[in-house]
């Protein structure tokens, strides 16, 4: 009747062939069939809260196709084995029923003179009792020993570490799709907030290019009047007067361009700017950009010490948008850096790439500053700084402008705390055909 070495684990490998608790039991009575070539094996396990025992049964005759019923409270050999909890060997003479009617009454299924020899292991997992293993009569005439009940002992074992990890995988697949579910509920609400904050970026883009487009035209008329009365030959001002409209004209310039940058970055979010290529030197750009800059802060461009690239800095790009990333770090640099200290410009050509550092000698940035002062609306908040009229824009549109370039652009502290305001474009390179002397580009 005992099985050798090899014939065991070959009949205990189906077990943890599954994941399933019914292929797990089903593996179970056919591994029974096959070490002991019994009559008959089953599993006895409750059935929660419905005070039911659950007997799944498999018969020598048809060794896959398991047999299911249901036995109520205390009635039948099954439930008496199953409360028993412990292992049984021996003839059938040896099952002695309680003196119970319910017991003593036609079982549904198992008779116990019909058991000639049986073998009963609780499947338990810790001190939880989960069930029962039954064999009942082995080959001929026959009788189940001590050595088979260690064998099936074993095999419970495996049964109830199989169903362990049956239990656990079934735990980690129902969490995987409560996952799955919720990721799909919180994506459909992610892209139903996204769609609502696109449209209400729409309206708001389009509020602000309306209000913008309605403004220009009062700021401009009040702007171009106060300069026509500034230069008027005419004493019926008086300096009291004159200076009102100096104020005026300062002021009126101001929000003109605070709503050139609104329109500016409304148009580049909205992607209704157009950019033109041109082949242009960033020397070129640099020196450019300082002559324009006396009309706005006369004499400060006298600070600005320029050190160009000594290799042809080349690019291709829109000349007048450049131009205007660049006349944004000059004028940073001057505005915000004591009056009596330098301004750096220095063009470098590398490789693949062309570059303008603008450094001076400005408070230097906290990192949490370095990384959001080139968000729209930005303003550092210090005590230097909370005069210098801004619209908080200029850096965000010089952001979007380089990016545009396919270029980047990053601000970052030097020694000596100073601070620079960087970006890199891709460089133009030419060559020179041999065989006709023309420059590709």
């Amino acid at each position: 009747m005992q099985a050798g070495f090899d014939q065991f684990n070959e009949a205990i490998l189906p077990i943890h062939g599954s994941l399933t608790r019914s292929k797990i039991l089903l593996n179970t009575l056919q591994s029974c069939q096959k070490l002991f070539q019994a009559e008959e094996s089953a599993v006895l396990m409750p059935i929660p809260h419905a005070h039911e025992l659950e007997v799944l049964c498999l018969r020598e005759q048809k060794p896959k196709r398991i047999k299911r019923f249901r036995i109520a409270r205390n009635h039948g050999i099954e439930w008496w084995l199953y409360s028993l909890g412990k292992p049984l060997v021996g003839p059938g003479a040896i099952i002695r029923l309680p003196a119970s009617p319910a017991l003593n009454d036609a079982p549904p299924h198992f008779q116990p003179q019909h058991i000639r020899s049986f073998m009963a292991i609780p499947l338990k997992i810790g001190s939880r009792h989960k069930g029962t293993l039954l064999v009942i009569n082995p080959p001929a005439e026959n009788n189940f020993h001590q050595h088979d009940l260690n064998q099936l002992r074993l095999l419970a074992q495996h049964t109830v570490l199989a169903l362990e990890n049956a239990a656990d995988y079934e735990s980690l697949r129902s969490l995987n799709l409560e996952l799955g579910r919720q990721v799909k509920v919180t994506t459909a609400q992610l892209l139903n907030a996204n769609e609502t904050l696109r449209h209400a970026n729409v309206a708001k883009s389009e509020l602000i290019s309306m209000v913008s487009h309605e403004l220009r035209t009062p700021i401009t008329a009040i702007s171009g009047f106060a300069k026509l009365l500034l230069k008027a030959k005419t004493n019926a001002l008086t300096d009291e007067q004159a200076q009102f409209f100096h104020i005026i004209q300062k002021h009126s310039e101001n929000l003109e361009r605070m709503i050139t940058d609104l329109l500016e970055i409304t148009k580049i979010e909205q992607g209704r700017l157009d950019i033109h290529h041109d082949r242009l030197s960033l020397n070129s750009l640099l020196n450019e950009a300082i002559l324009s800059l006396h009309a706005c802060l006369p004499d400060q461009e006298k600070r600005i010490r320029v050190s160009p690239s000594e290799e042809p800095a080349i690019l291709y790009g829109d000349r007048m948008r450049l131009l205007q990333v660049i006349n944004n770090f000059l004028t940073n640099a001057l505005k915000y850096s004591p009056a009596d200290t330098p301004v750096d410009a220095t063009v470098t050509a590398q490789a693949d790439q062309v570059c303008l550092a603008v450094e001076n000698s400005g408070q230097p940035l906290t990192p949490d500053q370095l990384e959001k002062v080139f968000e729209k609306f930005f303003r550092i908040k210090i005590n230097a700084t909370q005069n210098i009229p801004g619209s908080g824009l200029g850096l965000a549109i010089s952001k979007k402008l380089i990016q545009m370039h396919e270029g980047r652009i990053w601000a970052e502290n030097r020694a000596n705390s100073r601070l620079a305001f960087c970006f890199c474009l891709p460089r133009h390179q030419e060559t020179t055909d041999g065989l006709n002397g023309t420059t590709a580009k």
